[in-house]
């Protein structure tokens, strides 16, 4: 069975993997938020865009599942 630090090195390549799929807003919520140790507020990204807060966390959502699906896909459940 994997180590701890074998297990973190495999995702955080496919974390690489998935973040050079994305572009745009997709890329900077990922960059900037979800892999980020000092993540930005959705409100922050909202100023940014000129948008919502709630229509930021909505791209974020999207973006979210479509990183669960691809670590499924990769890694299996």
């Amino acid at each position: 069975s994997m180590g701890g630090s074998e297990l973190k090195e495999l995702l955080f390549d496919r974390l690489r993997r998935f973040g050079a799929t994305l572009e745009g807003r997709d890329l900077e919520l990922f960059r900037e938020r979800v892999i980020a140790d000092e993540p930005l507020t959705l409100q922050d990204f909202g100023e940014r865009w000129g948008v919502s807060r709630e229509r930021a966390r909505q791209v974020e959502k999207r973006l979210v599942l479509k990183l669960r699906a691809y670590l499924q896909q990769e890694l299996g459940d």
